[in-house]
């Protein structure tokens, strides 16, 4: 339990430790970056649901459920159309195609995603290592001469790609996989009150 415990304090320290080296600007954008790739999180997962209706019409002919929040929809952004009316391989061929398109614009949005993390933590790497070398410059000589070289040529090619390549991007990524779960159990319970919650 002792050891648990100290394990569970390092890793909180530890994450402490890796936001504190960003700069106040940076942790500004990290947390629009996280509501950013919340909102996609969330595109994502409606993406995934539009399929839902579509293997239901397919299964068992019809989806009232599904088939009221299209409806809806389309009365919200004033489309002419009436779901209701269609007939079954219009409105599977209908639905496949808004599934298809959302699935679409889902894998783009997940590319657009991952290319933000990558380039802020880049970004943030590169100013990290930067400042790091401003340190070095005006240090004197009797520090340059306490150190060994491959103790600097870690720092810079070690341990700060690490920070930028295995932290800021985790840290961001297991943000968006949170929210990705969060949302997807919200829809689906509210989709399904009781078989969503079991």
């Amino acid at each position: 339990r002792v050891n648990m415990s100290k394990k569970e304090t390092d890793i909180f320290q530890g994450i402490k430790l890796g936001l504190a080296l960003l700069s106040k600007k940076e942790k500004q954008t990290i947390i629009l970056l996280c509501l950013v790739v919340s909102f996609f999180s969330f595109f994502e997962i409606i993406a995934l649901m539009s399929l839902m209706p579509l293997i239901s019409i397919i299964s068992e002919g019809e989806s009232i459920k599904f088939l009221n929040i299209y409806s809806n929809i389309s009365e919200v952004v004033n489309l002419p159309l009436d779901f209701d009316s269609l007939e079954k391989h219009k409105l599977a061929f209908l639905i496949a195609c808004i599934s298809i398109s959302l699935l679409i614009m889902s894998s783009i949005v997940g590319v657009i995603s991952q290319f933000l993390i990558l380039r802020f933590a880049a970004k943030s790497a590169t100013r990290l290592a930067n400042d790091m070398m401003k340190l070095i410059f005006n240090a004197n000589m009797y520090w340059f001469s306490d150190k060994n070289s491959s103790i600097l040529t870690r720092i810079f090619f070690g341990d700060i790609m690490l920070w930028g390549n295995d932290f800021i991007q985790k840290i961001i990524t297991i943000f968006q996989k949170i929210s990705l779960v969060l949302f997807g159990a919200v829809i689906l319970v509210y989709t399904f009150p009781l078989s969503g919650l079991l």
